[in-house]
């Protein structure tokens, strides 16, 4: 487990121009939650922010998990990958240039974005630190922010911008998607925050939507062909109805 050591921000504001920030991505969508590792570098020379998690150093297999309900969570394998996916945020413009993976792909996909902030915000204290708390809905989810005010930043995990600060924790409503700040380096190693590497034949949307559209499409052929066995050893075809599926947007 990561060192809290937040409260060294408090004391000051983030004046540095090249800032890291880890944070533990947690994801709950089966009743067993799921912890990532995320990175976020802000640059305020370029002006950009990169916020990476998903990278993989282990195989792993697929695996499915029978809910209450009857519908089946389907887990998917992870292959060896280094670059995992990315979020690279423009701070002036708040555009987007992502790395998503979806189905076990990955695609590049051109994002902007408006989060709909509550203009309600009120004092909050974790870990020590002075916080503002306030709320906001993003594709599909309704959720509680908690940042520490700076006039000079703008900037959080994930796709997460526009309050006047740094996002420290955010929980959707359902707890399914969970973002918490673990340890700020004010000091990093690097100065110059480096461009995440690029690979040609990865398929690019210049929009969020037609991404959307083509990774529900391959969702629904993906889980329209898994079989499982039944109880008499026979084989069943699995329809999409059946079979949940979560990503951080719902929308």
């Amino acid at each position: 487990m990561f060192i809290f050591l937040l409260f060294q921000l408090a004391l000051s504001t983030l004046y540095g121009q090249v800032q890291t920030i880890k944070y533990d991505q947690i994801t709950n969508f089966s009743g067993r939650p799921d912890t990532t590792t995320a990175m976020l570098t802000i640059d305020l020379n370029k002006n950009v922010s990169l916020y990476e998690f998903g990278k993989v150093e282990k195989e792993e297999t697929i695996s499915q998990h029978v809910q209450q309900d009857g519908s089946l969570s389907i887990r998917a394998g992870k292959r060896i990958d280094t670059i995992g996916s990315y979020v690279r945020t423009d701070l002036i413009t708040g555009h987007l240039e992502l790395r998503e993976k979806a189905v076990g792909n990955y695609f590049l996909v051109s994002d902007t974005i408006s989060v709909d902030w509550s203009d309600i915000m009120v004092d909050t204290v974790i870990n020590g630190m002075d916080l503002k708390k306030t709320t906001c809905s993003f594709r599909g989810r309704e959720y509680t922010v908690s940042f520490l005010p700076d006039d000079n930043l703008s900037a959080g995990p994930w796709k997460f911008r526009g309050l006047p600060g740094l996002i420290i924790e955010a929980s959707d409503l359902n707890k399914e998607v969970t973002f918490k700040a673990q340890a700020i380096n004010r000091e990093p190693e690097i100065h110059e925050l480096a461009e995440p590497q690029k690979i040609a034949e990865i398929p690019y949307f210049s929009n969020y939507e037609d991404f959307r559209k083509e990774r529900n499409k391959l969702r629904e052929q993906d889980v329209s062909s898994l079989k499982n066995r039944d109880g008499n050893g026979q084989n069943r075809r699995i329809v999409v109805s059946q079979v949940k599926v979560d990503y951080l947007e719902k929308d």
